[in-house]
């Protein structure tokens, strides 16, 4: 488990060996899996993430864990509808996930999602900084000001948003 922890940056190769030894030995908890699966998204190996997150017990698949192994297949994967969907689900249980927003804004920022797609994205980050904010945590906020200001805002609200924010 160690290893394949380490491996994930290093040698994702030799992490992909490890996780699926865990799997072999019936040693895989979900948090394995969710690891498992980010790394074969990051290795364009989506059939396989998505069977390693089809593994995940029923009960398991709300956590948000799971719910960021899930996005980051549909980011890797390009399929920004899906991982809209997905980020939705994941604010649902971990409304403070800003990260896992801004990265998806990111990758969107050059693609060719649609604009209703891209504004739901950039909605639940703003909502997410503004949470930031209301709790305390502008310094949190203007670390990621440089990202946030890269993004090609769609609509008015969501810029005007933005700026509220970042004054």
């Amino acid at each position: 488990r160690a290893l394949a922890t380490v491996g994930f940056e290093v040698s994702p190769a030799e992490a992909r060996r490890c996780f699926h030894k865990l799997e072999q030995l019936h040693l895989a908890t979900t948090e394995d899996r969710a690891s498992h699966a980010m790394l074969l998204a990051k290795l364009n190996d989506f059939n396989g993430a998505k069977a390693v997150l089809g593994r995940v017990s029923r009960e398991d698949t709300a956590l948000p864990v799971i719910q960021r192994a899930w996005l980051a297949v549909w980011r890797e994967a390009g399929d920004f509808p899906a991982a809209a969907k997905a980020l939705e689900a994941l604010a649902t249980v971990a409304p403070d996930d800003v990260d896992a927003s801004l990265d998806l804004a990111s990758a969107m920022a050059e693609s060719t999602a649609s604009v209703e797609v891209m504004q739901s994205v950039q909605q639940t980050l703003l909502n997410g900084l503004s949470r930031w904010m209301n709790q305390g945590r502008g310094g949190e906020v203007l670390e990621r000001a440089s990202r946030l200001m890269a993004l090609p805002f769609r609509g008015n609200q969501c810029r005007a948003q933005a700026a509220q924010i970042l004054r």
